[in-house]
């Protein structure tokens, strides 16, 4: 392992929801997950978050909205966060 690696365990359990079909262009579409992991010292934790995304079916784009919420866990400065993002394929 290089310098500044972490090691340890990672569980992940997720799905992918597709909820929406506001017209034949936009979809919408939920990625709850649940994951948990342990990693050498006192990084670990429990963590619960959903991705929900919009995608227009006619163009290459997409547009995505993250939170991410701890349940538990056994470092200091965490709290729930979130993140925005505008995706485009080609």
């Amino acid at each position: 392992l290089g310098r500044g690696t972490l090691s340890g365990s990672f569980l992940d359990l997720s799905s992918t929801i597709t909820v929406l079909q506001i017209s034949e262009l936009v979809h919408v579409k939920f990625q709850p997950q649940l994951f948990y992991f342990n990693f050498e010292g006192d990084v670990d934790g429990i963590y619960t978050s959903v991705i929900c995304s919009v995608d227009l079916q006619k163009i290459p784009l997409s547009f995505y909205y993250q939170a991410v919420l701890p349940i538990w866990t056994g470092f200091n400065g965490t709290s729930f966060n979130w993140n925005t993002g505008l995706i485009y394929s080609f």
